[in-house]
């Protein structure tokens, strides 16, 4: 190739461009490596694990809201929560309407390119790059040591007519929609298809089968996740499907539980579907904890509390009570023996009963703390000989001083029964609960 006096000084330029830029990038790293602990070699400082309950944690492990800007010891979500931070802007959050006019373009991708190619029905197939396996690092976790996790399942109904000759399950999960399989008891070897790919949303609260369809096809789904997490997320309203969950209806009027949580559901004594509704969030929240929901536009927030749904309307039969505490119900149940009786539950408010079909209400178990919004009682009933129902409780709050050594064990969770809910008080409840840990640090992942 032939040289110029040009061509050399233009290779000439270029060579120490190249030479100014590799050493800014030296001196960048440099500086990075001298603003950070050595990443070998000895050290005074033992490697533990941290202990997320142990006083003053947040200060040097905190969750906080990760806005863009330079900032220092953020917490492990905070690239998340920045990434959330920069698509929320000028808002302060992302409104629901985005994430489904998200999974719209998505289907119309589906539509046009038939699930394969770029958009322009070009050749290939999309594959799965990873990661398949869930692998939560020690940060992460309660205990300190890393595991590998499913996510959150809050839902399951089985069908009536499982046995080992084929089993029916669906399975709603926190983040991940509903998921279906016909032989559920071959262990690892169940077979599942995910069936809600037509929802505005895959945050799933409950999954209930319609005992009236002697098919077992006729099931509903209750999205957003009532659990009152840091990412539990909103939902869009019920679900309903016909056969199996081949396809599915949004329930009537279910609609205006948007950004709202739907709990466990259940049928009253003439088959109309009873619908507890909790707080919920919209993205992951370090600071409200799930205990707030984001209005949309053109979408009020309703009032949480027990709603009856008739096939047209949905109608609120008991609003819960306006206290700071308040944060909605998750669970409700008709008594399996006696028409006309209901449970719900109530953050903060314990267990409460109606014996006129929803029309008036009394409380039968206290909470522990009224005080904690976290404070959450848990119940199931069945019959007993004689045709008495029992309820079993579980309350719990988030307390830190949850332990007998820190304030005399008032906020350690608990497990109580009753053997007559029906005419059961507080003081009816028999304490169930063994002897717990004694230490301050609750041995979790």
């Amino acid at each position: 190739m032939k040289l110029t006096y040009t061509s050399v000084f233009s290779y000439l330029r270029v060579a120490v461009t190249g030479t100014l830029v590799v050493a800014a990038v030296a001196l960048g790293v440099a500086a990075v490596k001298t603003a950070r602990p050595p990443l070998s070699g000895k050290s005074d400082t033992k490697s533990t694990a941290p202990n997320k309950f142990r006083k003053g944690f947040d200060k040097g492990f905190s969750n906080k809201m990760a806005v863009p800007g330079p900032t220092s010891e953020r917490g492990p979500l905070a690239a998340a929560l920045e990434d959330f931070a920069h698509r929320a802007i000028p808002l302060d959050d992302i409104p629901t309407e985005a994430s489904q006019n998200a999974i719209s373009g998505f289907n119309r991708f589906v539509a046009t390119t038939k699930g394969i190619g770029n958009g322009k029905k070009a050749p290939g197939a999309w594959h799965l790059i990873g990661p398949s396996t869930a692998s939560n690092p020690s940060i992460l976790t309660f205990s300190g040591a890393p595991y590998v996790t499913s996510g959150r399942i809050t839902a399951l109904a089985v069908s009536p007519n499982c046995s080992t000759n084929g089993c029916r399950v669906w399975a709603g999960a926190a983040g991940g929609g509903v998921w279906r399989t016909d032989n559920a008891l071959a262990g690892s070897g169940a077979n599942w298809t995910f069936i809600s790919g037509t929802f505005g949303t895959n945050a799933i609260g409950s999954l209930l089968l319609d005992p009236n369809d002697s098919t077992h096809n006729t099931i509903y789904a209750g999205t957003g996740e009532p659990n009152a997490s840091g990412d539990s997320e909103a939902g869009v309203g019920i679900y309903k499907s016909t056969d199996g969950g081949n396809t599915w209806t949004l329930v009537p009027d279910s609609g205006k539980f948007f950004q709202r949580a739907v709990g466990q559901m259940d049928f009253d004594k003439d088959g109309k579907l009873l619908v507890p509704i909790a707080s919920s969030v919209r993205g992951v929240s370090s600071v409200t904890g799930g205990a707030s929901s984001s209005a949309a536009t053109g979408h009020p927030l309703v009032t949480r509390g027990l709603y009856r749904c008739d096939g047209t309307t949905c109608t609120l039969i008991r609003a819960i009570v306006a206290v700071a505490t308040a944060r909605g119900s998750t669970t409700v149940k008709a008594d399996p023996t006696h028409a006309g009786v209901i449970y719900v539950n109530e953050f903060s408010r314990g267990v409460w009963r109606s014996t006129d079909n929803g029309a008036t209400w009394t409380q039968i178990k206290n909470p522990l703390n009224s005080g904690l919004s976290t404070d959450r009682a848990e119940f199931a009933v069945t019959t007993i000989a004689g045709g008495f129902t029992r309820m079993y409780v579980g309350v719990g709050n988030s307390s830190i001083a949850a332990c007998p050594t820190c304030d005399g064990g008032s906020n350690q969770a608990r497990l109580y029964r009753a053997d007559d809910a029906v005419t059961a008080t507080n003081a009816s409840f028999t304490d169930l609960t063994a002897v717990q840990e004694s230490s301050g640090v609750v041995d979790q992942t």
